[in-house]
């Protein structure tokens, strides 16, 4: 993080910020890619650091809630270590999703896999 944040010097992170916000964005790509809407974060309902090596490559995975409409999407976002033992988990990551806000970001459906575009 101290390479991304300004008038940080050797701070030492519990939860890497840039981190955090790739994950969350990683849950906003989702939506646009699947629901074609823009979303906008509420709500974080729990963040878990489970002890593991910093710099320790780690895999994401989103799971949608029930409950989630196109309007409202929850989701829980787990990330893992290369052995599969959990290393930080956001529970409960909720936001607002319109189509109005799709004007406000880039979008190229081409960079999807032919199966997953939808022809629009």
């Amino acid at each position: 993080p101290a390479s991304c944040l300004r008038g940080i010097v050797d701070a030492r992170w519990t939860i890497d910020p840039v981190f955090v916000d790739g994950c969350l964005q990683l849950a906003l790509l989702w939506v646009r890619a699947i629901h074609d809407l823009t979303g906008l974060p509420t709500t974080l309902r729990a963040v878990r650091r489970y002890a593991f090596d910093p710099g320790t490559p780690l895999s994401v995975s989103l799971r949608g809630l029930e409950g989630s409409g196109e309007a409202n999407v929850r989701s829980d976002i787990l990330c893992l270590t290369p052995e599969g033992r959990s290393a930080f988990a956001i529970d409960g990551f909720e936001f607002t999703c319109t189509a109005a806000l799709n004007r406000l970001v880039g979008w190229d459906e081409s960079l999807l896999p032919p199966s997953e575009r939808s022809g629009r």
